[in-house]
């Protein structure tokens, strides 16, 4: 969404207090209060039990620390900082989370305005391969005694933000600039074990606010997120359920259709694709699609055969990725999985070269999305390009050696077109894993058959 610019108005010198709760946190935590530097007056460090150098570095940029004994409640915790702050504004950052460039000068403006409340900010979640995943999170707001978090896990201030936004008849607004967020690394992310913490807090959670449609999509989410099927589908329903049980008021909610999309994947998984279809196409002209949703929709429009609407949901997707999305992305929606979805509805059409350069596009923004690689060295292949198509390959193999899919692929690409000598050598790769090793031997049995004239050559794939 576009975002009109900030009026900014001097009234005063109002300070920012930076509030952050920590655990063991060294590895980042200079880094995050160095991009703070001469931007907030004050920084407060709730601690809720280091046991690395945390806190000597908090105090080392003159932060006040605060013991703070974990109950296994991120708001409680978050709540006791913020009752420990003096300024006029507060700012939320974690330890793993940096200012950017920009924000650092246009923050210190910002909380000039006298007639906002709060700011939503665009975060950068860095993932793997650099890949930037963008959201938009209420970071900055007016210290207020009613502003305080909710939520034992998946914390969030948003509401009472605007509460007290309508009690003084202020506005939120949506700053350009942001924070780069480094937690969701894969590797960070594993050594952090948050997947198990995480689902542990939502079931809690649940249990003691059962009626909270936000606690039901975050619980419904992460079990999709860590593939846990059976429990993902119940939870989606039920999350799917508790929407349109307060239809009236829920529907305002931005993740409403994030909702309503995780309900037709569990109608899609049962085989019931032109239901969850229809419900997709009521739910966007009643809710805000988001593009995950529209994603979702597109998928089961191509299913279906409409490949046209198809296209149009695809190209939304990825003319949103130009903005800081309201709700988070699933990874590659607004970028290398619209991209590749588009080629496979233009091969449909026939249109192979558009379809090459909607392949290409995919592997420019994900070079290790192997469904994108074969395809194209396929389309390559076909156009009489073998040369280009082995590169394509090879070079994906550069980066992932141990995928023995590519190889067999390779070696079916070579075996067609009777390069036996050069096939085997992929071949004997792909045989190296359960997975191909049934598909690359047959291949090989079939290159020893030709060279024995027992069978003429035929056409080959996997």
């Amino acid at each position: 969404m576009r975002h009109p610019p900030v009026d900014y108005r001097d009234v005063s010198e109002p300070t920012l207090s930076l509030c952050m709760i920590a655990k063991d946190e060294a590895r980042f935590l200079a880094d995050c209060l160095r991009s703070v530097q001469g931007v907030v007056g004050e920084i407060i460090v709730g601690d809720t039990g280091s046991s690395d150098d945390t806190v000597a570095i908090a105090r080392a940029f003159g932060a006040k620390v605060v013991d703070i004994p974990w109950q296994e409640d991120f708001s409680a915790a978050r709540n006791a900082v913020l009752d420990r702050a003096a300024g006029d504004w507060i700012l939320i950052l974690d330890a793993d989370e940096e200012l950017t460039d920009g924000a650092r000068k246009t923050v210190p403006r910002a909380i000039l305005c006298a007639d906002v409340m709060g700011y939503n900010m665009p975060v950068h979640n860095l993932a793997e391969e650099g890949t930037v995943v963008n959201g938009l999170l209420l970071r900055i707001f007016r210290n207020r005694p009613s502003i305080r978090f909710k939520n034992v896990v998946h914390e969030q201030v948003h509401d009472a933000v605007v509460a007290a936004a309508r009690e003084e008849r202020m506005r939120i607004r949506t700053l350009p600039h942001g924070f780069v967020h480094k937690g969701y690394l894969p590797e960070i992310f594993r050594e952090r074990a948050k997947d198990d913490r995480n689902l542990r807090l939502l079931e809690k959670q649940i249990r003691c606010h059962p009626d909270d449609l936000y606690s039901r999509h975050k619980y419904a989410d992460h079990l999709y997120k860590i593939d846990n099927g059976a429990k993902w589908e119940r939870a989606a329903r039920e999350c799917h359920d508790l929407l349109h049980s307060t239809f009236a008021t829920s529907r305002q909610r931005i993740y409403a259709a994030e909702i309503c999309g995780s309900y037709a994947l569990v109608l899609e998984k049962s085989g019931r694709v032109n239901e969850a279809l229809d419900h997709c196409r009521e739910m966007s002209g009643l809710l805000h699609p988001t593009p995950n949703f529209l994603y979702t929709m597109g998928r089961l429009e191509l299913k279906e055969g409409q490949t046209a609407r198809a296209m149009g949901l695809f190209d939304r997707c990825i003319r949103d990725s130009h903005d800081a999305p309201a709700v988070p992305i699933r990874r590659g929606v607004t970028g290398f999985l619209s991209h590749h979805a588009l080629a496979v509805a233009l091969r449909q059409l026939g249109r192979n070269n558009e379809a090459m350069d909607r392949l290409r596009s995919a592997l420019r923004d994900n070079a290790r999305y192997y469904p994108s690689v074969e395809a194209l060295s396929e389309l390559l292949d076909g156009s009489g390009n073998l040369k280009d198509s082995l590169i394509t390959l090879t070079e994906y193999l550069q980066k992932k050696p141990e995928d023995t899919r590519a190889w067999l692929w390779g070696g079916a690409i070579l075996t067609r077109n009777m390069l036996f000598d050069q096939a085997v050598p992929w071949l004997e790769r792909a045989l190296r894993s359960e997975a191909t090793a049934p598909e690359a031997a047959r291949l090989v049995d079939r290159i020893h058959d030709v060279r024995q004239g027992r069978t003429l050559p035929r056409s080959e794939s996997p």
